[in-house]
């Protein structure tokens, strides 16, 4: 396991607990940002398997579960899985690094990547955006969002929200590169839309990209 990603997994090892007491906060937020990705399977395809990627505390998947969607997740924290799976019990829960998880022949109807594109060096995004591309399946979509700021920047950075200090590995993509990495891998920008969040000066992008 590269160094970053085993920093990542222990960071949000520990801040598991506290994705946990915050699920009802997140509730509104999670609905608004999965909105596009939901109604996109719901209005174009009948049979709807969807892969979630890390970190995540169930909240996403409970609503896809809740449209009959079926769901997988993989996530590299033990913690989060655990947090994960008392709020989504119908999804089948892998525990492993993307990066280097075999799939085998597996394929997905849907990709669901919140909050994920901006834990990965500009260097190994490329590698990530080709393993979603291939394990859809054809004419199906990806979602992928994230934090926008004004200066790219990467490296190691404190998580703020949170009441003690977790530094973890992070990209802060601006719109325009993160759209250049991820139409570099074949992917079509099919909806775009930005969400505020005002309590903590956050913009987000939500992509819905088609193979």
């Amino acid at each position: 396991m590269k160094k970053y990603i085993e920093k990542n997994r222990k960071a949000y090892d520990a801040l598991a607990k506290e994705y946990e007491k915050r699920v009802q906060v997140y509730v509104d937020k999670v609905r608004r940002i999965s909105n596009l990705f939901t109604n996109y399977l719901k209005e174009n395809f009948n049979e709807k398997k969807v892969l979630e990627l890390w970190p995540g505390s169930g909240l996403s998947l409970s609503t896809f579960e809740k449209e009959w969607f079926k769901t997988t997740w993989i996530d590299f924290s033990e913690k989060m899985l655990e947090v994960s799976r008392k709020i989504s019990s119908n999804t089948r829960y892998i525990l492993g690094d993307f990066l280097t998880y075999d799939f085998e022949e597996l394929k997905y109807n849907g990709i669901y990547a919140q909050a994920f594109i901006h834990l990965f060096p500009r260097e190994d995004v490329k590698k990530v955006l080709k393993k979603i591309f291939n394990l859809l399946e054809d004419t199906w979509v990806a979602h992928i969002s994230t934090t926008l700021h004004n200066i790219y920047e990467e490296g190691y950075s404190t998580k703020n929200d949170y009441p003690w200090s977790v530094k973890r590995f992070r990209i802060k993509w601006t719109e325009k590169e993160l759209l250049e990495e991820i139409e570099k891998v074949w992917f079509k920008i099919y909806q775009k839309e930005f969400i505020t969040e005002t309590n903590n000066d956050k913009k987000w992008v939500i992509i819905i990209a088609r193979k």
